[in-house]
């Protein structure tokens, strides 16, 4: 078993890793420019809805938690497991939004000059856009792969167009 004040030191850089985490997301939004287009299907936004549900349990068990928390490994260790599952969540609803400099897919921005290709794969009920990456952000694979609602095709087609006009149409 490792040690109380090893733990303590693990919890405390996992909670500063994750507000950064959450600050890069913010910021990212923020520089990314003005939104052009949300894309959200209904299955993301009911995936949504039940993970907002878990993240309110699991704030509600973390807030109960550090009322009787007598020590301060308990409060950094509680406060880790929260601001973790707010990480989370920020992921889960931020969906993908086609921004002036690019799309924000996952809370990071994929600059327009870096998107080589794009196409649709249409299957019997969803709609999906295929994005093949010229060179990969870190920790992003080369393609990317997102549904996009029915009632949004036509626009983020006419999006598409306009901000990748040299992009090769797969």
């Amino acid at each position: 078993m490792i040690g109380e004040k090893v733990e303590l030191t693990l919890y405390a850089i996992g909670i500063v890793v994750s507000v950064y985490a959450i600050a890069f997301f913010l910021l990212s939004i923020r520089a990314s420019g003005k939104l052009k287009l949300h894309i959200t299907s209904l299955q993301k936004k009911y995936s949504m809805y039940l993970k907002i549900i878990l993240f309110v349990v699991w704030l509600t068990t973390g807030i109960l938690i550090l009322i009787d928390a007598q020590t301060l490994f308990d409060f950094v260790k509680g406060a880790f497991w929260l601001i973790l599952a707010l990480d989370a969540i920020l992921l889960v609803i931020s969906g993908v939004h086609i921004r002036e400099k690019g799309i924000l897919y996952r809370g990071r921005l994929i600059p327009w000059e870096r998107i080589e290709t794009f196409g649709w794969e249409r299957l019997d009920s969803t709609n999906r856009l295929k994005i093949n990456i010229g060179k990969p952000l870190w920790g992003f694979p080369k393609e990317i792969a997102f549904d996009v609602p029915a009632d949004k095709i036509e626009k983020t087609d006419l999006l598409l167009s306009q901000y990748l006009p040299g992009a090769v149409l797969l």
